[in-house]
């Protein structure tokens, strides 16, 4: 990577860190950490899931880390429930509480508003668009083949 790209890239990441700490003490962004919030917006989009299903989602982290996090999402801020699967005592179900959704919402509404920033920062043209979108499919392609799973 040529070193003018690789200082506007940390710039960039340092102002977007910059702006996303403004936002932090407001509501539940300062409660969750990254990991809280990825198995928040999993169990949205997937609805209520067993904790190995949620482990095996949650790339590079053990089962009993994942557990350790879903307990204090439950136990601490109620934001997900647990239940024993009926016929299967061992089996935890895990699923969003209605507090566990309007955090969820909250933090992704954030997320777009943070967004929103960014891409009227960038102003570009279809052209622009059109590669950094290329370049930003290989390097989704890049992490979903090497992230450990």
């Amino acid at each position: 990577m040529r070193p003018n790209l690789r200082k506007e890239i940390y710039d960039l990441s340092d102002r977007m860190r910059q702006l996303m700490i403004s936002q932090e003490s407001e509501g539940y962004r300062a409660e969750l950490t990254m990991r809280d919030v990825l198995i928040l917006d999993l169990l949205r989009q997937q609805g209520p899931m067993t904790v190995s299903q949620i482990s095996k989602a949650v790339q590079g982290v053990t089962v009993s880390t994942v557990s350790i996090n879903i307990t204090k999402l439950w136990r601490g801020k109620k934001l997900v429930s647990k239940t024993k699967k009926d016929d299967d005592q061992r089996t935890t179900i895990v699923e969003l509480t209605d507090k566990g959704k309007e955090a969820i919402e909250f933090f992704n509404n954030r997320r777009e508003e943070t967004f929103n920033v960014l891409f009227q920062a960038l102003n570009l043209s279809e052209d622009e668009e059109k590669v950094i979108t290329n370049a930003i499919g290989r390097a989704i392609k890049f992490f979903d083949m090497n992230l450990p799973c």
